[in-house]
């Protein structure tokens, strides 16, 4: 039987960034057709020009806008991680910009045109939260998850260590870090389930400041202190937002989680610089609230709102009555004190993309499943998207197949062990298989909408013959865990293929058994797609992840 493999390095990577394109035949060029947003961890605000705004991305890297958010560019040159946790504007040199990235911290003198990496003694790399001296902007605090605090006094140059009277992992994994801005000798720092450690000589020692915190309280991920009175510091934790008038001898509950909710993460604070009455406080599942009187109460503020997840909150130090807020799905605005918002995403191409099915029946119906914001559908050919999460409880979506026979029916699978389906186009989900593996792949049988095939990423290869009522293991003739991709053949059904770590396996009786069909294959190539030839099924193309040379290399770039 004659085979044809063609070994393509990166063809279809198993990770798409900035979501798909479509390619115009007429000039065989990509053109990005993705829903626009992503998650934001962090908004910096360029203190001299706030029309210059930063985000950091979960997966996107680091985005610009020059014009108030209106439109956003990537600005990524020199970023090896895209995996953005934090950023730090340097206040004197607001071209200067510090990216804390998993891992490690990078650094533009350019406005971003430029990063490079600035780890020197930064033995902990994991980091969560970066700030500024703004009297001595070549002093950076860097706040690590594990790691304790660092510093460097030459602006990235060098780090080391400042972690006395920080004992204990939950102590030393940080979650934020601010200073007092009239005395910046003066820093907090939130911890994971400690509380608020303080110092007043930069660091040198810290004092556990956690009189008053609940359980859930000491859990800290935002601070802000009083510009006009810095005894008065703001803190967000996993039960709401804590308050000190003593500059952290003790703490008073500002912003309690509502009765029988079992905690209200507040993720984010801001204070307005023109008046100190009014607080923003960003949570993690409901929303924004604002209080005009210092704390003594809040009110709900997501009018306009289309996520309520927020991860960042930044104000316009000239116009505070500009806020913006990062959520999972990208930015919002608003210019009226929160009285309403509408988002600002033009251009913020920032969500990582797992997997991408058409429906076969209507191909403007797509979908696209990502790491971390569930699953979009389009009923456009793109041009328009929409969130399809109901009832998927785990959002990072790494396998999707549409029922070629009824393609309102499709089966999605997730890092998180499960397979779900829905069977009208996505308005719903229940989940079908729970499996001790992630799911890579997911095929339907073109003749039999009742079979369906999962691959894992350590647990071989599953099947349905009941529409996923119930699955069963194949692995006879399997000689590995690992199964990345799987292609059916659509003439005869019952022929399948699978792409492991152990090169290609086929079975010809619809899974019983399995050879392997690697003549020809480097050994132990790991093989991550598969194309079958629709005109003739005898010719399959593989694309592999080369160890070692190859003589036959072609490089398939989206962009």
């Amino acid at each position: 039987m004659y085979k044809k493999f063609i070994y393509l390095l990166l063809f279809f990577t198993s990770i798409i960034h900035f979501f798909s394109g479509r390619i115009d035949a007429k000039d065989s060029q990509w053109m990005p057709i993705g829903h626009e947003g992503g998650r934001i961890n962090s908004l910096a605000i360029d203190p001299t020009s706030p029309q210059t705004i930063c985000a950091g991305t979960e997966n996107g890297g680091v985005f610009k806008s020059t014009d108030g958010g209106n439109i956003w560019y990537a600005v990524n040159t020199g970023l090896t991680s895209r995996n953005v946790k934090a950023l730090a504007i340097d206040p004197v040199s607001t071209q200067t910009i510090y990216d804390a990235a998993y891992p490690g911290v990078f650094k533009t003198t350019d406005g971003g045109n430029n990063w490079s990496p600035v780890n020197t003694g930064l033995t902990y790399s994991f980091v969560n939260a970066l700030v500024v001296d703004p009297t001595d902007p070549n002093t950076v605090y860097a706040a690590t998850a594990g790691g304790g605090i660092f510093k460097t006094m030459d602006a990235g140059s060098n780090w080391h260590v400042i972690n006395t009277g920080l004992i204990g992992y939950q102590v030393l994994y940080v979650e934020t870090i601010t200073l007092d801005h009239s005395s910046p000798q003066t820093l907090y720092a939130g911890t994971f389930g400690a509380g608020v450690f303080k110092t007043t000589n930069g660091g040198s020692n810290w004092t556990d400041v956690s009189t008053g915190l609940s359980s859930g309280g000491k859990a800290v991920y935002a601070i802000t202190v009083d510009p006009t009175n810095p005894q008065v510091v703001y803190a967000g934790t996993a039960d709401g937002v804590f308050k000190t008038m003593t500059g952290g001898t003790s703490w008073t509950i500002s912003l309690e989680k509502k009765s029988g909710s079992y905690r209200l993460d507040v993720e984010a604070l801001a204070i307005d610089p023109m008046s100190t009455q009014i607080i923003y406080a960003g949570t993690r599942f409901d929303g924004t609230f604002k209080t005009t009187d210092a704390g003594s109460t809040w009110v709900a503020v997501n009018s306009g709102l289309t996520n309520t997840e927020i991860q960042s909150l930044a104000i316009n130090p000239v116009s505070p009555q500009t806020v913006y807020v990062g959520t999972s799905e990208g930015v919002s605005k608003t210019i009226n004190g929160a009285a309403n918002w509408f988002a600002i995403i033009k251009g913020l191409t920032a969500i990582e993309v797992y997997s991408l099915a058409i429906d076969p029946v209507s191909p403007q119906t797509l979908y696209i499943g990502t790491n971390g914001q569930g699953i979009f559908k389009s009923n456009d050919g793109g041009s328009s998207w929409t969130t399809v999460n109901t009832g998927l409880f785990a959002t990072q979506v790494t396998a999707l197949a549409v029922d070629p026979n009824f393609p309102e029916t499709v089966f999605a699978g997730v890092i998180v062990f499960r397979i779900f389906k829905t069977t009208n186009g996505g308005d719903s989900w229940t989940s079908v298989l729970g499996v001790n593996s992630s799911i890579t792949s997911l095929i339907i049988d073109p003749t039999s909408s009742n079979v369906i095939y999962a691959g894992t990423y350590a647990n071989k290869i599953w099947k349905s013959t009941d529409g996923g009522q119930s699955w069963s293991i194949l692995y006879s003739g399997l000689t590995t865990q690992w199964v990345n991709a799987l292609a059916i053949d659509q003439t005869a059904p019952q022929t399948v293929y699978a792409g492991t770590d152990q090169g290609i396996f086929k079975t010809t009786n619809g899974g019983d058994s399995w050879v392997s069909i690697n003549t020809g294959l480097p050994t132990n190539v790991l093989v991550n797609a598969f194309a079958i030839d629709p005109t003739s099924s005898q010719t399959v193309y593989a694309g592999t992840k080369q160890r070692g040379s190859s003589k036959h290399q072609m490089e398939a770039q989206i962009g």
